[in-house]
């Protein structure tokens, strides 16, 4: 198990900046994901941990020692590639041997862990054949088994399953998370799929433009997302986010009546003032659900939407119209026009929406979440209900 800190760590290619001032611990036996869009730096920060790359600024701590300037193979630390980079022409027993064999280690002790990790990832029936004779998920087991031989303090893995079928993929994760928690090691993994970010990693760092927008668990960033960036990154589909203002109504109170007001939009949040302020709101997809509709509009198909009326006390209410609906099985999306914003919403299948027609859509106003207009930064609340970022 390894301990990294990164501190300040930057990269520059000219006057691109790809990584800017990286501050990250990641602890002991963690497993850690960098998720984020192409070109976001996260695999320039890996390749800086990996020695692969040079910074142009900041440092890199494992264990308390500075391993910045070391060379790769004095890092102790193993790189899984996207590409496998596995040798064609020789066997998987050999190819599983080969850092081994580079550190001039007893043939013994090789033989022995080989055989060691090779029944660990199921791979001993396959010791004797060469890569081309492997499926994609057997060549991805053979480049972590050749990273395991070393007992390194720490993986590195640059998106090593996007190589693989959907079917393929979902296995492999499995797999990974399985291997993760047996060897208790220290994980750096490197993805763009947010499905195997909340999966596997125990804390997510999600990145944007070089720098990092939230450090959490998968928990965490789904459900208090720092961002916008964040909010509609993560989700599927993305957390809908409408421009709003909040002001004090005072016509039903008088102490006053914080609401968020949009085009479409009117969410009551709770009582007493707040200065005027422009924001986004955010709300997910699921947590979204039907409003009582008149029964003009409700046809004997989804009567039992009558019984779904908008919440007492804070009511929060979007008025759209269906633009289309998509089956996905056991659940359905319908997206909806709310003013000039599109809104999903995901539920159980049927929703019984038609296309064209007018639908109240409603939610918890906890459910809500509220973004500054300006930086996109999550608002919290203090005394006297002021916003802050």
């Amino acid at each position: 198990m390894a301990r990294i800190e990164i501190e300040q760590l930057s990269r520059r290619f000219g006057a691109t900046v790809a990584v800017d001032a990286v501050d990250l611990t990641i602890l002991d036996g963690e497993f850690v994901a960098l998720l984020g869009p192409s070109g976001c730096g996260k695999t320039t920060l890996l390749r800086m941990l990996a020695g692969l790359l040079p910074p142009t600024g900041g440092r890199v701590l494992l264990d308390g020692r500075d391993i910045t300037n070391a060379s790769p193979k004095d890092r102790d630390l193993a790189m899984v590639f996207q590409s496998y980079a596995l040798y064609p022409h020789l066997t998987v027993a050999k190819n599983l041997a080969y850092p081994l064999r580079s550190r001039r280690v007893a043939k013994e002790q090789i033989t022995e862990k080989v055989a060691a990790v090779a029944e660990q990832l199921a791979l001993t029936p396959y010791l004797s054949r060469r890569p081309k004779e492997l499926s994609g998920g057997q060549r991805q087991r053979v480049a972590l088994g050749r990273a395991m031989v070393r007992n390194p303090a720490a993986f590195l893995m640059d998106e090593p399953l996007s190589n693989l079928d959907a079917k393929l993929r979902t296995a492999t994760r499995t797999e990974l998370a399985a291997l993760h928690r047996g060897l208790d090691a220290t994980f750096v993994y490197v993805t763009h799929d947010q499905v195997e970010a909340m999966t596997m990693a125990n804390r997510i760092v999600v990145m944007n433009g070089g720098r990092v927008e939230q450090v959490g668990t998968p928990e965490d960033v789904y459900d208090a997302p720092a961002s916008v960036f964040v909010a509609t990154f993560l989700g599927a589909p993305p957390m809908n986010v409408l421009p709003a203002t909040i002001t004090t109504d005072r016509a039903a109170d008088p102490a006053g009546r914080v609401v968020a007001t949009g085009d479409g939009l009117r969410a009551e949040l709770w009582s007493g003032p707040t200065p005027d302020r422009d924001v986004v709101v955010g709300v997910r997809p699921e947590r979204l659900r039907l409003a009582a509709r008149p029964s003009s509009v409700v046809g004997a198909r989804d009567r039992s939407f009558l019984a779904l009326p908008t919440p007492p006390g804070c009511p929060v209410r979007l008025d759209g119209v269906v633009e289309a609906v998509e089956n996905l099985g056991s659940e359905e999306v319908a997206f909806c026009r709310v003013g000039d914003v599109q809104v999903a919403v995901r539920g159980p299948r049927p929703l019984s929406l038609v296309t064209g027609e007018p639908v109240p859509l409603t939610c918890d106003p906890d459910d809500l979440h509220l973004f500054d207009a300006a930086t996109g930064r999550r608002l919290r609340w203090v005394e006297h209900a002021v916003p802050v970022a």
